[in-house]
């Protein structure tokens, strides 16, 4: 039998099936792009503007105001096209000359990719290790300071997707801050749904996209510099040049303002749909929302162990001690080794119509990842539902397995 799940229409309290209207939907309960709301669906489709009006520009003013209070910064936050990870290798391109020495902080399967990419820009690149379940180890970054040349640039990871494990990036910026170097956050799931003030905790890149915790369409990279890394950015571009569309500066210059020429044609459904999405962030507050987040995050994983379930980190971080270890917005479940994680997937999409993600590096097959990050997901209408369809799959898998066994 499937599993009831409804989308309950933000600001709304009646709840609808989504599959009513749209039969070949699917409740996404993935870590991104993650299922939006109702009024973030919408709002692409209120009206068509041109790019090049006036009511544009308007919108353009909102989004950029409401994205500085999302990311807490006095700086303006630049939304370019492209995924999250093209938001990442505009900053590494723009902030890294090929005689820097990096340092990149890896616990994880996203501090090992960036740690590849920068290494395109140099060969100076520092891999400082920790434990892929625990938060970063700040004593080891400090003996790297003093093992290595001194770097230009620490790189780190808020949360790691694989686990959901977060990294005390404040300290980490700290850390930076102290050897003179620059902080670079990949805040792809913390921003908008966890606190990460970057002005308050001196972080000097941040960036994300619009479609994980920001809860927006995909399509958008989300950037934002401090003024230090902006002034380093334009040391860089004179002495490595590059095209316009290249360099951060420029498109910071041009691409904020009407009446200057931007290196692109910005896409005005995009933006209406991350103005949607902001809105939601901030009504009645950020504080608010990452309040919600919390909170919701702590009941799914009470109902996920009632369930009998467990999650990839619980061997080493017991339950109850999650605060400030783990994310409220990526949660990695583990699976018994007896059942097929392809195979489970299939079957909560086919029989249930719930969409969740599997695992990268060595979680891959062992593990499945579900998001809570947009008002959908974090319904507990729907993160029950994918609770209970989740244990009957993996009853179902279980018991096929035996009888073809």
């Amino acid at each position: 039998m499937s599993a009831k799940w409804g989308v309950r229409d933000d600001r709304h309290s009646q709840s609808t099936s989504l599959r009513q209207r749209f039969p070949y939907s699917v409740l996404n309960m993935s870590t991104g792009p993650v299922h939006l709301s109702d009024s973030v669906l919408r709002a692409p489709l209120d009206g068509h503007i041109s790019s090049h009006s006036n009511q544009f520009w308007n919108v353009h003013a909102q989004v950029t105001e409401m994205l500085s209070q999302v990311f807490r910064t006095q700086q303006p936050v630049l939304a370019v096209h492209g995924s999250i990870r093209t938001g990442l290798e505009l900053c590494l391109r723009n902030l890294i000359q090929p005689d820097d020495t990096v340092m990149v902080l890896c616990n994880g399967f996203w501090g090992e990719y960036l740690a590849r990419n920068v290494a395109e820009f140099t060969p100076r690149v520092v891999r400082v290790e920790s434990s892929p379940y625990l938060p970063f180890d700040i004593e080891r970054l400090k003996v790297a300071f003093g093992d290595n040349a001194r770097p230009k640039l620490v790189v780190a990871v808020h949360v790691e997707t694989n686990t959901g494990v977060v990294n005390d990036v404040q300290a980490i910026a700290a850390a930076a801050r102290s050897v003179g170097a620059l902080s670079f956050i990949d805040t792809a799931c913390s921003v908008g749904c966890m606190p990460a003030p970057m002005d308050d905790w001196g972080l000097d890149v941040c960036a994300t996209g619009s479609h994980k915790t920001l809860g927006g369409p995909p399509g958008l990279a989300l950037i934002a510099l401090s003024e230090a890394a902006m002034e380093y950015a334009r040391e860089v571009n004179a002495c490595t040049g590059g095209s316009a569309m290249s360099r951060l500066p420029t498109l910071f210059e041009r691409c904020l303002q009407p009446g200057t020429a931007p290196s692109y044609t910005h896409s005005a459904p995009l933006l209406l749909g991350l103005n949607a999405a902001l809105y939601e962030r901030l009504t009645p507050s950020l504080a608010h929302w990452e309040s919600y987040s919390m909170s919701c995050a702590a009941e799914f994983r009470r109902e996920v162990r009632a369930a009998g379930l467990s999650f990839v980190t619980d061997h080493v971080i017991p339950p109850g001690q999650e605060a400030g270890k783990l994310s409220t917005t990526v949660m990695a479940l583990q699976l018994p080794a007896d059942v097929d994680e392809a195979r489970l997937r299939a079957r909560l999409e086919q029989q249930h119509g719930i969409f969740v993600i599997g695992n990268v590096g060595a979680l891959a097959g062992r593990s499945v990842r579900i998001g809570l990050m947009s008002p959908v997901q974090m319904d507990s209408k729907n993160w029950g539902a994918t609770i209970a369809a989740l244990r009957e799959s993996i009853t179902h898998c279980r018991n096929t397995k035996e009888k073809t066994a």
